[in-house]
């Protein structure tokens, strides 16, 4: 398991068999990123990476988290993401932004199949604290969604609370 604050740029990594489940920090079984918690912007590249197998409480593969005043704007190119899961949320990954902080991440031709939270959202789970002002923005843009699982709503994708979701050409 990655575990980051500002990540920088990653390329053709393969992450398998994370295992985020200890108390309190079970989020983010392949990576946890969150801006770098000074109030800047961290807005790492992740390209051409896989996140296979991967398991936590949130965000089986990826918990993205903006915290405080930071900006945490991922942007995913290429990637794969299959048989991650969560015991909450997110079966692939868990976006949050909490304490005013903001989270703009982009998916441009990735794949997302085979994903099981027991909870929302089998691909992704986004998340924000509405009463500190935070934003999450999620957009994806000629991805794929398969077979992903989970029990309750957000069957591919679950966004609670004003985030906002785009999706251009996504098959699923």
């Amino acid at each position: 398991c990655l575990l980051s604050r500002g990540l920088g740029d990653v390329y053709k990594r393969q992450i398998t068999g994370g295992l985020a489940l200890g108390i309190p920090d079970s989020t983010g079984g392949g990576l946890y990123h969150e801006g770098d918690g000074t109030g800047l912007t961290s807005a790492p590249y992740i390209v051409n990476c896989s996140f296979i197998g991967n398991k936590a409480g949130n965000g089986g593969a990826i918990y993205n988290n903006a915290m405080s005043t930071d900006s945490c704007n991922t942007t995913f190119i290429s990637c794969v993401f299959a048989g991650n899961e969560s015991t909450a949320n997110g079966g692939a990954i868990h976006n949050s932004a909490d304490s005013a902080g903001v989270n703009f991440s982009k998916w441009y031709n990735s794949e997302f199949r085979g994903n099981l939270s027991a909870l929302d959202g089998s691909s992704i789970n986004n998340v924000v604290d509405t009463a500190m002002s935070s934003k999450n923005k999620s957009t994806f843009v000629n991805c794929t969604m398969l077979r992903n699982q989970r029990p309750y709503f957000g069957y591919s994708v679950a966004s609670v609370s004003y985030t906002h979701l785009r999706a251009h050409e996504t098959r699923g």
